[in-house]
């Protein structure tokens, strides 16, 4: 008897015993026995495949419905609904398990290319005999010889889904389809699909049987219905014992082995607790003695089965391992007589990598320095963006690319829509110019231009990136266009400017880093000021943005400091629709409604120092974790990494080390 703290170790143990039984004795039969199937599927084969185990038998029953005689029998009989998708046609015409195959390979490869193309998800039955018929002709093949005369004669012998049959008259029918179509195929088949083949056989049986159960007639899906669940149930038996390490579900597969391990053999497993029939009184089983109705029967059936493999087997293991904290887990009490723990199991069942490394802590705030070489750093002025908001964002998007996965929209997306605007602003400005041409121009022309600015820019965005069609690319230019000419009325309103540049590259170098920069707009005012206009397509950009340190919006202190211009402001364009406006700051008291800075020079070498810092340190490597107050509760597609949730269990972790 072993005991374990965990299922884990209990596991562990036993794959580490098999394997060096199995070395020690090459023609040994080792059985790891679980009655739960689902962990010897999902936990005892993976161990044993990580270890390298080459001579692993899986003697666990397995389910018939997914070998591909039963799948193609369920698929042939199916042919009674009358309709199909196209997949289950496609998948139909390309299984070996039915017909001539492969002599009718020609047929069915021209018949799936017919069947495509009638291009619908959902195909009648009488779409695929026509199909098959066109085959046959364009083939020029015997008719009898053909798969269009096989699936005629399996039709002739199909009724209509909705009228009614006894289920034994349904069997009947299903069995004379199958054999007209030829199911299981021409081919030789091996043991196993022979075997596949009687277990279908005994499903049809079982279905003649429900007869005296359900003795009302029922349709084509009930019956087609009950045969798929007797289907599901269906399985291949275990394989016969093996030389090596065989993996078992039941104690009564483990007779025929010579080393056998008995997973959970605790006292609510071992004798198992009653199953009687929900649907006969108990007492009835009582009197009749009926199996798995009795905790005595119970006891009986596993004494003997212990009794049986203690004859054979040269060794014999139970173990149980500590499931639950809160309850004790003990041996079967019909285990009494087994010796206590081995010594030399123990020393069998230690992992063989010793125990794990004590944990350490690991400080991860900084990553390795970036190198610098004199080219530009990608990214731009999103670095330092990120680097305000929380250096980890930064360093995972640029340093280790890091990207969320993408999102699916309903038309086209933000950052199609925010370059669409831009390009078209771009475009317009370069033909107006200055505020003087805007104010000149009328307002049915203006209106004109931008409707066709907007098209010819939907039109070269969508032979890039996306097809639209009509309706919506209509839907488009209309919503792009008055959110424009909205915009345009705003701009009429502002004092006298000249556009002096638009999307103007910059190269900055800012502390370690060489960036290199587009600015959207720069305007020239009356007074020979510049006034720097960063375009935003939605409700985020402010004063507070600019004057917080270090700035949470690094675009425009970004291309200020990097350009030596006389600056009036910098500000915001909002392009949104019923709220276009500009928000931002200005040195002047006169340039509403920007926000006015008593101290322009001051802030200009806040601003110089701020930057300079965040592209030293994320030279340098930091990746520390927070966030800012404006920034809490946001989305963050970087949780999955920085973990910061768990940030403070660590920190009391690390100080109560």
């Amino acid at each position: 008897r072993q005991s374990f703290s965990s299922p884990e170790e209990e596991l562990q143990a036993a794959v580490i015993w098999a394997r060096k039984v199995a070395q020690q004795n090459p023609e040994a039969r080792v059985a790891i026995l679980s009655t739960d199937n689902e962990v010897a599927q999902k936990n005892l084969k993976p161990l044993l495949n990580n270890n390298g185990e080459s001579a692993l038998q899986i003697c666990l029953p397995r389910p018939a419905l997914n070998t591909g005689i039963f799948d193609n029998a369920l698929r042939l009989v199916a042919l009674n609904h009358r309709e199909l998708t196209r997949t289950d046609c496609l998948a139909l015409i390309r299984s070996p398990f039915w017909g001539d195959y492969p002599k009718d390979m020609e047929q069915r490869g021209l018949w799936e290319a017919e069947l495509c193309a009638l291009e619908r998800k959902y195909l009648q039955v009488n779409d695929l005999l026509n199909t098959a018929r066109k085959v046959t002709s364009l083939l020029q093949i015997d008719r009898q010889q053909s798969l269009s005369h096989r699936l005629d004669q399996a039709l002739n012998k199909a009724v209509e889904p909705h009228r009614q049959l006894n289920l034994y008259h349904w069997a009947e029918r299903f069995n004379q389809q199958l054999y007209l179509l030829g199911w299981p195929g021409s081919r030789n088949l091996d043991p196993e699909q022979n075997l596949l083949l009687e277990i279908f056989t005994d499903c049809l049986q079982q279905l003649v049987e429900l007869d005296a159960v359900i003795r009302e007639p029922v349709d084509c899906s009930t019956a087609l219905r009950l045969l798929r669940q007797l289907a599901q149930r269906a399985q291949l038996p275990a394989q016969t014992p093996a030389t090596g390490i065989n993996i078992l579900n039941t104690v009564e597969s483990a007779v025929g082995f010579s080393h056998v391990w008995l997973l959970d053999a605790s006292a609510e497993q071992w004798p198992g607790p009653v199953k009687p029939d929900p649907l006969i009184p108990i007492q009835i089983q009582l009197d009749c003695g009926m199996p798995r109705c009795h905790p005595e029967h119970e006891r009986a059936f596993c004494h003997n089965l212990f009794d049986q493999l203690r004859g054979n087997c040269d060794q014999l293991v139970f173990s149980i391992s500590q499931r639950d904290a809160d309850q004790f887990t003990d041996f079967s009490p019909l285990l009494a007589q087994y010796p206590a723990p081995d010594p030399t199991l123990i020393d069998l069942a230690t992992p063989e990598h010793g125990p794990a490394a004590p944990w350490q802590w690991v400080n991860c705030s900084f990553g390795p320095e970036l190198p610098i070489n004199g080219e530009y750093v990608r990214g731009g002025s999103g670095i330092l963006n990120l680097m305000a908001a929380s250096p980890f964002s930064a360093f995972a998007t640029y340093r280790l690319e890091a990207k969320p996965l993408p999102q699916a929209y309903l038309g086209i997306g933000p950052h199609h829509r925010g370059n669409i605007l831009h390009a078209c602003l771009d475009q317009l400005w370069a033909d107006l110019q200055n505020s003087e041409r805007l104010e000149a121009i009328p307002d049915n022309q203006l209106a004109s231009k931008i409707d066709g600015v907007v098209k010819q820019q939907l039109l070269e965005w969508q032979n890039k990136f996306f097809h639209l069609e009509l309706a919506y690319f209509e839907e488009l230019k209309a919503s792009y266009s008055a959110l424009l000419l909205e915009w345009f009325n705003y701009e009429q309103q502002r004092p006298p400017f000249f556009v002096e540049s638009r999307e103007e590259q910059l190269d900055s170098q800012i502390g370690p880093l060489r960036l290199r920069l587009y600015a959207d707009r720069i305007d020239r005012l009356e007074d020979g000021r510049k006034l720097l206009i960063d375009y935003k397509s939605g409700n985020s950009g402010s004063a507070n943005d600019l004057l917080s340190s270090p700035p949470g919006a690094a675009q425009l202190p970004l291309y200020a400091t990097s350009l030596e211009e006389d600056w009036a402001g910098v500000c915001f364009a909002l392009l949104i629709s019923g709220g276009c406006a500009i928000r931002g700051i200005s040195n002047d008291m006169e340039m509403k409604p920007l926000y006015r800075v008593e101290d322009w020079s001051a802030l200009m070498q806040q601003w110089q120092k701020d930057l300079e810092i965040l592209a030293e340190d994320y030279a340098r490597g930091d990746c520390r974790v927070f966030e800012l107050q404006q920034s809490f509760g946001r989305k963050d597609n970087l949780t999955c990494l920085h973990r910061l949730a768990e940030y403070q269990d660590l920190m009391d972790w690390y100080e109560q080390r």
